[in-house]
């Protein structure tokens, strides 16, 4: 079951403040110049300004990140194993115009999510930068194990850490805009009887009688968790006394709800206070899944609750969870209220209003990505003769063809490689 959480996979990240933005004259020191590759590439310092969203600044340095992720996409799907055939065309038109409109839509699609979102009065919370600084790290971890190797990294596809880490706030953003808008307890929040409706609408769609029979053949379960994590971020076992403590916490937790006259609210309190999933700011709602999905115990665990029931702490493999199995039926109420919002989000990107500079006219799709892979090899080559003992930072053996999918990924599910998503999103949740 796929539900439309990343706005049809291609909600990916959002753009830089405003004030980031207000006043660019572009970089003039040399040594920025140097360690600009957008500028080396292109000519245009990064944050020359390119165009103009609703009014809102977009310099070079977030456009050509797009339509560098929009070209190495294309390069990914080339059935010739030799690359993107610039003369050819991509939907009726010239690849380079594909691109560079695929680049633009995307672009748009995140500064209205963003706009829209201030506008609603959406903003992040602590929660939410917990996951971002995982995200960071993993990031790290994943590119070389040093900051120094994930800062080249970055560097080399003409990223700035700052602007990079923004990128992937949409997604956060993103949730909040639904909770809002369609979230339980909103107005947008459909009635029961709407919602049967709609789920038995969707069953049909994927070819079960109702959406009684899409649960029995599926086995989809719905559950939220409160986690306290008995290992640290690289997944080691915390010593017996640190553990002993994460008991001690879980129980505490435990007694409040037992004794609580209302469980559930607040099970989602204490949740947002005590949980330590790192998942928790992209599934405020909690997890669907089926069998063998999750981590055995836990789903041993909520097949074993009744609809809003809550569990005893159970050991799982890296923590004391307290889980709460959900009413299947009010996991559709995501699908329904993202649905809603995807809607909303594209009548909003339709409508954006973009006003080009002459920066933009400069642009020659194929020319960037040749010297930026030109660039990235060069680089790649110079760090294996520096180090030769070396197993090299993420993406030291791609292919001359293809920038590394931890620099220009492909549109999928964040402004991250897919993998790096998933890990940050699941919080370990996931089956290992």
């Amino acid at each position: 079951m796929k539900f439309l959480k990343k706005f049809a996979a291609l909600l990916l990240a959002v753009l830089l403040p405003l004030g980031l933005f207000s006043g660019c004259k572009g970089i003039t020191s040399d040594k920025d110049l140097a360690n600009d590759m957008v500028y080396q590439a292109s000519g245009l310092p990064r944050n020359t300004v390119v165009m103009k969203i609703d009014g809102t600044p977009i310099t070079a340095e977030v456009y050509f990140y797009w339509l560098m992720n929009s070209i190495d996409y294309l390069n990914q799907q080339s059935y010739s194993g030799k690359g993107v055939d610039w003369s050819g065309k991509q939907e009726n038109k010239p690849v380079a115009q594909y691109v560079m409109d695929d680049a633009l839509n995307t672009v748009k699609l995140h500064q209205v999510v963003e706009n829209q979102a201030k506008k609603l009065g959406c903003s992040l919370d602590s929660a939410d930068q917990k996951y971002l600084d995982n995200l960071r790290s993993y990031f790290i971890q994943n590119m070389g194990g040093s900051e120094e190797g994930y800062l080249n990294e970055l560097k080399l596809v003409g990223l700035q850490d700052k602007t990079f880490m923004h990128l992937n706030e949409v997604s956060l953003l993103y949730t909040k805009m639904y909770e809002k808008l369609y979230g339980k307890g909103s107005s947008g929040y459909p009635a029961a009887q709407q919602l049967q409706a709609y789920a038995d609408t969707y069953s049909k769609d994927q070819g079960y009688k109702n959406f009684s029979e899409y649960l029995s053949k599926t086995g989809y379960m719905f559950a939220k968790h409160i986690l306290l994590k008995t290992t640290d971020d690289n997944g080691n076992a915390l010593s017996a006394e640190k553990k002993a403590e994460k008991k001690k916490t879980a129980d505490k937790i435990l007694t409040q709800l037992r004794a609580s006259k209302d469980p559930l609210t607040l099970f989602d309190k204490l949740m947002q206070e005590y949980s330590e999933d790192t998942g928790l700011s992209t599934n405020p709602d909690g997890y669907m899944f089926t069998s063998g999905e999750m981590d055995e115990t836990f789903e041993k665990t909520v097949k074993a609750l009744k609809d809003n029931e809550i569990s005893n702490v159970v050991e799982i493999s890296y923590g004391y969870d307290i889980i709460l199995r959900r009413p299947a039926l009010e996991m559709m109420a995501e699908n329904y209220g993202y649905e809603q919002l995807n809607k909303k989000v594209q009548e909003w990107q339709s409508g954006a209003k973009v006003e080009y500079t002459d920066a933009y006219k400069q642009i020659n799709p194929q020319t960037y990505y040749t010297k930026m892979k030109e660039i990235y090899t060069a680089s790649k080559a110079a760090e294996e003769s520096a180090q030769p003992s070396s197993t090299g930072t993420a993406g030291a053996s791609s292919s001359a063809e293809s920038l590394p999918a931890s620099a220009s990924p492909a549109a999928g599910a964040s402004a991250a490689p897919s993998s790096a998503a998933s890990a940050a999103e699941d919080g370990g949740m996931g089956k290992s």
